[in-house]
Formats: C-alpha cells, sequence, structure tokens
C-alpha cells in the first residue's frame, strides 16, 4: 500500500495545482472552463510548495512522504514547479512545467537533459484568470467555509461533497487577490485511508520568474510519451 500511494504521489507532481486527483481536477475544471475575461492577467508570483501524504495506521495518522520545492507563475499564466524530496522516493532532477500559452505539460530531466510532453492543456485552462463572478458562480454547490488568513493571504475555503463513489472528498482555500491561486488544498482518500495535503507558503506576489525556467533548457532533448492524455491539466 505504501508503494502504491508514493506512486500516486509522484505522478500527482506532474499536473495541474489542483490535480492531485480526478476528483480535485473535475471541480476546478468547472471552474475555469467558464473563465473568459478579455481583459484578465496573471498575477505572477513566487512561492514554495509543500506537499504530504498521510497514511491512516492503527488509529493514526503517519506521514510517509514530503517534498517541498518552488512553485512559480509568469505573467501568461504558465507554471514552473520542483519538488524536492523531504521523506519518501528522490525526485530532485525533476520539474514539471504548464506551459498555458503553448498548451503544454512537459517534464524536465535535469539528469538527461531531456524535456518530455506529458500532456496537453487543450481547453481546460483559458488564456485568461476567472473573473470572482464567474469563479464563485462555478462552485455555487459547494459548501463554504469562510474566509481566513494562509500563508500570509487571504482566503476563500470550499468543502466539496464526496464523490459519486464516496472514496474521495476533501477542500480547497483559495485567494481571490492572486487569479483564486488554490493556497492550501486537502485530500481525503477513504478507500486507501490515505490523505494529501498541499500548500503554498512564503508568497510573493507580482515577482517576475526567472523566464528561462519556462522553456526549454539549451541543449535538452525534446520528446513525447507514446501515448499523451489530452485535457487531463
Amino acid at each position: 500500500m505504501r508503494t502504491k500511494l508514493l506512486a500516486i504521489f509522484a505522478f500527482t507532481a506532474i499536473v495541474f495545482t489542483l490535480a492531485l486527483s480526478r476528483w480535485t481536477a473535475s471541480h476546478y475544471r468547472a471552474v475555469v472552463l467558464a473563465a473568459s475575461s478579455p481583459n484578465g492577467s496573471w498575477i505572477p508570483l513566487v512561492a514554495k510548495r509543500t506537499a504530504k501524504v498521510y497514511q491512516e495506521s492503527v488509529g493514526k495518522k503517519i506521514l510517509i512522504s514530503e517534498t517541498t520545492g518552488n512553485y512559480l507563475r509568469n505573467r501568461a499564466g504558465s507554471v514552473y514547479q520542483r519538488d524536492l524530496p523531504v521523506l519518501g522516493e528522490r525526485r530532485d532532477s525533476i520539474a514539471h512545467v504548464q506551459d498555458l500559452p503553448a498548451r503544454e505539460v512537459y517534464e524536465v530531466n535535469y539528469e538527461s537533459k531531456t524535456a518530455t510532453v506529458i500532456g496537453e492543456l487543450g481547453s481546460l485552462r483559458p488564456l485568461q484568470p476567472p473573473t470572482a463572478d464567474e469563479f464563485r458562480q462555478q462552485l455555487r454547490s459547494a459548501q463554504s467555509l469562510g474566509t481566513k488568513v494562509i500563508s500570509g493571504v487571504e482566503c476563500e475555503g470550499y468543502k466539496i461533497a464526496p464523490s459519486e463513489t464516496g472514496r474521495t472528498e476533501g477542500e480547497m482555500w483559495v485567494a481571490p487577490s492572486l487569479n483564486f491561486l488554490p493556497v492550501q488544498h486537502r485530500i481525503i482518500d477513504h478507500a486507501n485511508g490515505a490523505e494529501i495535503l498541499i500548500v503554498l507558503e512564503e508568497i510573493h506576489a507580482g515577482v517576475d520568474p526567472d523566464p528561462g525556467l519556462f522553456s526549454v533548457p539549451e541543449g535538452f532533448t525534446v520528446q513525447q510519451r507514446a501515448s499523451i492524455p489530452s485535457g487531463n491539466y
């Protein structure tokens, strides 16, 4: 079970911030599909991202995996994420980039000097961020958890009902001032007794990240996986 959970956690580092499970992706997907404001602009930022995976055992919650690293977003809405292991499997030579204008998600391997296209953003993420009305309208069926300050940023919380199978449920806290950036989200997998907690900390809004991180480094080989999922990011 531990190996299975670690494998699942490693895969989730690849995809969009909220796509830690199909449950999360399906709810956030509805939100971003509605975003079409031509006057919207992405707020660049630099933050530290910490992700923890817990496993329930004999009535106790045990930390089995933890990573921490950079979460960067530029003015085009592209995201760079590199997680370094604190506990669990090592993936310190890997980074993941969501190139929003190109609508591609790729994995950058600094050790092998390759950049592998692993997915397509398709139409799931529009070029402009959602407006406040668009975001809240799409989450009108979610239970509001009110507001609170997380990592120095005021956030709105939403509790999402359990999935149809009843296996997963959770909550997410988003920052309206940062294009409704998910600052904290928690996924609970009842079937496996697992919990995933993601938190952005040390958030510096308005800071432009190194533009070189959002493109394939010079000298790296670009390749594609044999089968590329479309519209899952």
